[in-house]
């Protein structure tokens, strides 16, 4: 059972990947924790100076191939050295292989077609 005021609509699963972050303040590098098709949850090194809400970009750059997952949004949250990202836009190729991985995480074709339904209704508001 989850927690009641959890807001959370899309299942996160953990997934190691470095990151690149670009805002207005700089470029800084993280450690993917876990993802969605909604956003992500990073590590940032020491001393990465805060990272407030306005618009980012974030790079997940898949162990192991080329693949490079970019995603245009927001910092949601940052706390210590853990930030939260809300993905706003996100392109073709890169839903691609995000749909992918969800598949192979999630197993299950009915929740990810739902939480493809939940994306989209989403973003058409």
């Amino acid at each position: 059972m989850g927690v009641p005021d959890d807001r959370r609509h899309f299942l996160r699963f953990a997934l190691e990947a470095e990151v690149q972050i670009d805002n207005a303040q700089g470029t800084y590098p993280a450690q993917l924790l876990d993802i969605s098709l909604n956003g992500a949850l990073v590590t940032l090194p020491p001393g990465c100076p805060r990272l407030e809400g306005g618009p980012a970009r974030l790079a997940i750059h898949l162990p192991e191939s080329d693949v490079v997952i970019t995603m245009e949004g927001r910092v949601a949250h940052h706390d210590t050295n853990v930030l939260g990202y809300h993905c706003e836009h996100i392109d073709l190729a890169s839903i691609s292989h995000l749909k992918r991985l969800v598949e192979l995480n999630l197993g299950d074709g009915s929740e990810l077609e739902r939480e493809l339904s939940e994306l989209v209704a989403a973003h058409s508001s």
